[in-house]
């Protein structure tokens, strides 16, 4: 149950079945009136990185509900919902370039390491068929409870146009699947996070999708914690990987900075058995010589006080150094920024166009929007 807003006298119910959302009508006394039928596999909610807010409103007396819906093909959209006629119909939808008709998301499950089935989104032009040879950016989390629910972002929607395929796994840490499937991928259970991240990369491979080449890996925060891990344990699955405020040393990640919340997800290095897990993994500490790493551009807010900035900054230098079969190995600092919100339109536009030109530049593609 992600929340429960009152409306003409009745309760609408916003839950997350398989990592996207349903709307379920009720009445004061919690029996279930219908469902609402959305227009696709999408979000209600939005996330505003506070918190979730409600995408659903209207007063307790009137008889107009609103709702905000958006998928990994539409901008955030007001629809009104008409209950007595049981019609959803779109008051605002924003014209972003992209017709949803256009593209086609579909849910599909593979098997990770140790055979836990595990779910994925694709998304692609609908004209887009297996090839072999499809630029696929897999995109991860993996932490912290949070799931990976359709969302919209620009920078997908020209992936989109340039006839690129995007890719969602809800990898084990995340809170898809409720709260075993979150503590599945914590402390001394981290491994199957990364796991599940690489299983998707090979099956994607598997099905006719794309090559290790043709395949670029982005996380953000702890996501470019999971990046990193995946690209040093399995540095043939991937071909470009970004990975944009993420910790790296994980022997000193509980020094600096609020990270509580971080020990309780990760362990903590002052208990014995929790830091031979973590080294057992910590980026920082797992580069070797003598292996080809792929390209790997990590991307770091000087301002961040959460993944600070001297973390990718000694990660660098080490794969620099040490991993000369491999790579290259690069750092875009970003001077007005911090771990997530207060950035400026401009730079988030600056941002966007950096990030799209790494992946054509890394995974040999011409631009086109």
């Amino acid at each position: 149950l992600q929340t429960v807003t009152g409306v003409g006298g009745r309760l609408y119910a916003v839950h997350s079945r398989a990592a996207s959302h349903r709307v379920q009508v009720f009445n004061t006394q919690g029996k279930p009136l219908r469902e609402i039928a959305l227009p696709a596999l999408g979000a209600v909610n939005s996330n505003t990185g506070e918190g979730v807010v409600s995408g659903i409103g209207g007063g307790w007396a009137g008889d107009d509900v609103w709702l905000n819906f958006q998928s990994f093909v539409q901008a955030s959209s007001l629809y009104r919902y008409d209950y007595a006629a049981d019609r959803l119909a779109p008051y605002f939808v924003p014209d972003v370039g992209l017709d949803p008709a256009e593209y086609t998301t579909q849910q599909v499950w593979y098997e990770s390491r140790d055979g836990t089935p595990v779910s994925m989104f694709l998304v692609h032009h609908k004209d887009v068929t297996p090839n072999g040879e499809l630029p696929v950016r897999l995109s991860g989390y993996g932490g912290f409870n949070i799931s990976v629910e359709p969302r919209f972002t620009a920078v997908q929607a020209a992936w989109l146009r340039m006839g690129g395929v995007l890719a969602f796994p809800n990898i084990r840490g995340g809170g898809e699947y409720g709260r075993s499937w979150h503590a599945a991928a914590t402390k001394t259970q981290r491994q199957n996070a990364f796991d599940d991240f690489v299983a998707a990369a090979r099956w994607l491979v598997a099905a006719g999708y794309t090559t290790p080449a043709r395949l670029a890996a982005r996380g953000n925060s702890n996501g470019g914690l999971l990046v990193a891990v995946a690209a040093l344990q399995a540095p043939d699955a991937f071909g470009a990987v970004l990975s944009r405020a993420g910790m790296f040393d994980m022997l000193r990640f509980h020094l600096f900075g609020n990270q509580s919340g971080a020990v309780v997800e990760f362990g903590s290095p002052d208990d014995p058995d929790e830091a031979a897990y973590l080294a057992g993994y910590s980026p920082y500490h797992n580069v070797r010589a003598g292996r080809a790493y792929p390209t790997m551009l990590f991307v770091s807010a000087l301002n961040d006080r959460i993944a600070p900035a001297y973390d990718p900054l000694k990660m660098v230098a080490r794969l620099q150094a040490e991993a000369t079969d491999g790579g290259p190995f690069l750092l875009l600092p970003l001077r007005d920024s911090g771990h997530g919100g207060g950035t400026t339109l401009s730079a988030l536009i600056e941002q966007d166009t950096d990030e799209l030109c790494f992946y054509c530049w890394a995974l040999g593609i011409a631009p086109h929007i």
